[in-house]
């Protein structure tokens, strides 16, 4: 395998390491907005490298970078014949989008890995989600500092989030509305919506809380099933705004992509 990694933070160059020692990857090519994050990283198997290069020579891409990179690097990744991870899961909340990448890969016969990121229980979820789910809550908390909402946040709702010295919800809604507001914060809901689909009526709370120095996350699940209630207390990775869990499935899918034995469905 021939590894392209976009985005040298948190995931990309924990990826670009551990590829780097597995024998079946044969090179690491590296592509970053900010170069010197990637030259940082160059050495061995791992090689500094244009989009154009990765896309001619690899076998693999992994988005590990900001959402907008998405339409950008996904789409022409598929057209060439690229099977693609993709960490910034929110950008398949549009429909329109998903269903184009969905045509893209069936044509190049491509496969799309989403991996569960800082979330779990997606397995089951998917399951659950057969039969039928009447109620689907996730509930995200995280400290204040951690949050990196979009422009137009502040502007809708008024909410200061320096000035939060309690815990405070900060948002209630659907998962499309809350990438809007936090593109770079609540993909664990936005993979939960993909694993469940469009129909099932799912709510996303976000919960700024100084007095934590974790990423929480709180599912709370009934169906035909049955129930389920799970709690997740994510450390931060080396950036703040992404739990380790995130950085470690990144890893965990390509190990999986590498072995003929599939664990989970």
């Amino acid at each position: 395998m021939r590894l392209g990694i976009i985005g040298c933070g948190a995931i990309g160059s924990r990826v670009s390491v551990e590829a780097a020692g597995m024998a079946a990857v044969e090179a690491v090519l590296l592509n970053d907005r900010h170069p010197e994050r990637a030259c940082c990283l160059a050495g061995g198997k791992v090689q500094v490298a244009t989009l154009e290069r990765i896309l001619e020579e690899c076998d693999v891409l992994l988005e590990a970078a900001v959402p907008d990179a998405v339409p950008q690097v996904i789409p022409p990744a598929l057209d060439r014949g690229l099977d693609v991870i993709v960490m910034s899961s929110g950008a398949f909340l549009d429909r329109e989008f998903a269903e184009d990448m969905g045509r893209r890969a069936a044509r190049s016969g491509s496969i799309v890995h989403i991996p569960s990121g800082a979330i779990c229980a997606i397995d089951a979820l998917r399951a659950a989600a057969v039969g039928s789910i009447g109620r689907l809550v996730i509930t995200t908390h995280k400290s204040p500092g951690s949050i990196r909402p979009s422009a137009e946040f502040a502007k809708e709702t008024g909410i200061d989030l320096s000035a939060i010295g309690a815990p405070t919800l900060i948002f209630e809604g659907s998962p499309s509305d809350g990438i809007r507001y936090f593109p770079r914060n609540v993909n664990v809901a936005a993979t939960v919506r993909l694993a469940v689909g469009p129909d099932v009526d799912m709510v996303l709370r976000v919960i700024a809380d100084p007095t934590i120095d974790r990423n929480r996350h709180e599912i709370e699940v009934e169906g035909e099933f049955g129930s389920l209630s799970l709690t997740l207390d994510n450390l931060p990775s080396d950036n703040p705004g992404t739990s380790e869990l995130a950085v470690l499935s990144a890893v965990s899918i390509l190990r999986q992509m590498l072995s003929n034995v599939k664990v989970g469905n």
